[in-house]
């Protein structure tokens, strides 16, 4: 990959929601020989995601994010934040993906957004069956059908097809 193109400071964010095929962009595609540097997925948590609402990033955040930048540059490689909670967490409707964005658009790099998707029937099912594996005992059609009694309270399990 040419980055001499590029504007010196620019970083790839790839905020694809979940199940759409994240793992295998950052297993197969964001590799160093094919001339990317991810940063490592704890500090992309702990500077994007773990935090309240409306909790900014640090100096030191901002810094350590800038060097990872300029450091990926110096080695000829083009630096990428790929995680699937930069779009939300989706069984909850993405309700934190305005403070994840703020966080990012905070950075003040020259930032380039790779959003994915998948076709919401498809998207929907592997949601409902990654539930399942993950403990819980709920048929397809409450986990469509369900809603909160009250359209603001966010609770665990509750799917929101607004998300989509």
């Amino acid at each position: 990959m040419d980055i001499s193109s590029d504007q010196q400071g620019g970083i790839l964010f790839h905020l694809g929601i979940h199940k759409t095929a994240s793992s295998s962009l950052q297993q197969d595609l964001f590799v160093p020989e094919n001339g990317f540097h991810q940063l490592e997925r704890m500090k992309l948590l702990n500077y994007f995601v773990d935090k309240f609402s409306t909790e900014l990033l640090s100096s030191k955040e901002l810094n350590d994010l800038q060097l990872f930048v300029k450091q990926s540059y110096a080695d000829q490689l083009y630096p990428v934040a790929s995680h699937e909670r930069f779009s939300g967490y989706p069984l909850f409707g993405g309700y934190d993906r305005d403070s994840i964005f703020n966080r990012i658009s905070q950075s003040g790099l020259n930032i380039k957004i790779l959003f994915v998707i998948r076709e919401q029937n498809g998207w929907i099912y592997s949601s409902w069956k990654q539930l399942i594996k993950d403990g819980a005992s709920l048929s397809l059609k409450k986990f469509i059908d369900q809603r909160p009694d009250h359209p603001d309270l966010i609770l665990p399990s509750i799917f929101r097809l607004e998300y989509l």
